[in-house]
């Protein structure tokens, strides 16, 4: 599999870590009338990489590369178990613990999903280690997708300052 990559520009450089500003396009990108749409599908995230030993500064080019596995991870995590979880405890309460109340199987799915999310809320450390990033100077001009949304990105940002 081959492993995600973003292009970003840095932001702020810490002790062994950065922090990236990265685009986020829908497939929008591909599409000639682009520039004419208003389309709300592209969002920019702030994302925590690791810093292998580069002396990136604010403002330089970077690419953002992790496991392609992580995305399958973080769509178990995020959407899959949450969803087995509450359909489990629906199946469960609304089948043999309260037949009669479907309001109350309701609520405790919800429940379920509710004391999941706490869950990862408290685990937030421990998932910071197990989904890594890691920044990487950018080779070329372009996006590794070659979209080049990010240099219009860094255009917009400069006409801004």
């Amino acid at each position: 599999m081959e492993p995600i990559a973003h292009a970003g520009i840095v932001k702020q450089t810490s002790e062994g870590r950065v922090k990236v500003l990265i685009e986020q396009v829908s497939a929008c990108d591909m599409c000639r009338a682009r520039k004419f749409c208003t389309s709300a599908d592209v969002r920019e995230k702030m994302v925590d990489a690791r810093n292998p030993g580069f002396d990136f500064v604010p403002g330089d080019r970077v690419r953002v590369v992790g496991k392609a596995s992580l995305g399958l991870k973080a769509v178990g995590v995020a959407y899959v178990l949450p969803m087995c979880l509450m359909i489990g405890v629906l199946v469960l309460t609304a089948g043999w613990i309260c037949p009669e109340r479907e309001a109350l199987s309701a609520l405790c799915a919800l429940g379920v999903l509710v004391l999941y999310y706490a869950v990862l809320c408290a685990l937030r450390s421990r998932l910071r280690r197990d989904f890594v990033f890691t920044a990487e100077p950018c080779d070329g001009p372009e996006s590794e997708t070659g979209t080049g949304t990010l240099a219009e990105s860094e255009e917009a940002m400069n006409d801004n300052n």
